[in-house]
């Protein structure tokens, strides 16, 4: 969603949802995305994204339903990514990087030079939730402070 926020400024939605144009393809939309906000502290998620496309599986509930699925977010360094295990009989494996996660978002707010008073307002309002994303990581202090 952050990609294609950015995106919507020089790309129509139609192309923005077009498998064939962007769709879901977070590759594409990365490099679209790096073309057209062209940052050096972009870099840093080139590896991150790729590997976020490899997860597309349980965006939608059928496989994860049919095989099951053991989902953590970690917010220790160096812990990104770890892939599904697909030799295993058991249920596929996806780890996250808390972490890397709210360093992309902080960094695409920056990029976009968007308000995110909206996201604020949701966290602070929910002291559950706030919890979740503050406890390992005080960067995310930025967005949600």
């Amino acid at each position: 969603m952050f990609l294609k926020t950015g995106l919507c400024r020089n790309y129509s939605l139609s192309d923005l949802g077009s498998p064939k144009k962007f769709g879901h393809c977070l590759p594409k939309l990365w490099k679209a995305f790096n073309a057209d906000f062209a940052s050096t502290t972009l870099r840093q998620f080139d590896t991150v994204i790729p590997t976020l496309q490899r997860w597309k599986d349980i965006r939608y509930p059928d496989k994860v339903l049919r095989e099951g699925a053991v989902m953590e977010v970690v917010w220790v360094e160096n812990t990104f990514p770890t892939f599904p295990i697909a030799e295993s009989k058991s249920p596929p494996r996806y780890q996250v990087n808390g972490k890397e996660l709210d360093k992309f978002v902080i960094t695409t707010f920056a990029i976009l030079q968007k308000s995110s008073v909206k996201y604020r307002y949701i966290v602070n309002n929910n002291a559950a939730l706030r919890e979740i994303l503050t406890r390992y990581n005080a960067d995310v202090e930025q967005i949600w402070a």
